[in-house]
This record gives structure tokens, sequence and C-alpha cells, in this order.
């Protein structure tokens, strides 16, 4: 068919089309409400899926957490103690453990730094200065 063609055109159609475009330009407060509902449902459901303490990976968390924690300490108590014994194998030791201090203080921050937070926020409330 041409430009012009004989096709008949529905008007109420026509209509409906442009006043659905035009409403989906628009984001409403009803439709922002709506969304905000949906986001905490799901927000929701996360935390009950994955914060739940005794879970099995959670305490595989913990579990590989006190491993590399001890892994660490480890190495930093055995190059103390090597140090009057070799020098040269303490220093080698300590590099190792210098090599993984980055994982480890990650680990800590990840597990304590919460709690180290939620302290200072404590103490600065008692203290009468904003948190």
């Amino acid at each position: 068919m041409g430009l012009f063609g004989k096709k008949n055109l529905d008007a109420q159609k026509m209509f409906d089309t442009v006043t659905s475009g035009i409403d989906k330009m628009f984001y409403t407060n009803e439709e922002r409400a709506e969304a905000d509902m949906e986001r905490v449902r799901a927000h929701t459901e996360y935390v009950k899926g994955t914060l739940e303490e005794n879970g099995t990976r959670s305490v595989t968390r913990r579990y590989l957490a006190v491993m590399i924690m001890a892994v660490f300490l480890g190495l930093v108590v055995g190059a103390v103690a090597a140090y009057p014994f070799d020098r040269e194998y303490a220093k080698f030791i300590f590099e190792v453990a210098t090599s993984i201090f980055t994982l480890a203080m990650m680990v800590a921050a990840f597990f304590f730094g919460s709690h180290m937070i939620r302290n200072v926020m404590d103490k600065r409330k008692r203290n009468g200065r904003k948190a």
C-alpha cells in the first residue's frame, strides 16, 4: 500500500497508542512507590537468603577467614622466632607474610571492621558528638 492507502484507520486504537506512549514518558509517584515496594521485597529476600549466620556459606566463610589469619599470624610469629637463628630465613618468611598482608587485612576488616565501627560510633554518641 502507498502512503495514503485505502486501509481504514481505527481512531480509538491510535488514541490508545498515543496516550500509552505519553503515559510511559512520565514516572509518577505511584509508579515510584510500586518500584520501591518491589525493591524492598527483593532486598528482604536477599537478606533472608544470604545473611543466615549458620548457613553453609557463612560457616565456610568463617572457616576460610580463620585459616587465612592463622597462616598470616603463623608466618609472622615464625619469622620472629627464626630471626635469632637465621636472619636470611627469617627475612624470607617475613617477605612471604607481607605478600599475603593485603588479603589478611581485608579478611580482618570484613570480619571485625563492622564491630569496631559500631564501637567507635557508640563512643562518639556517648561523648555527645555526631556519629
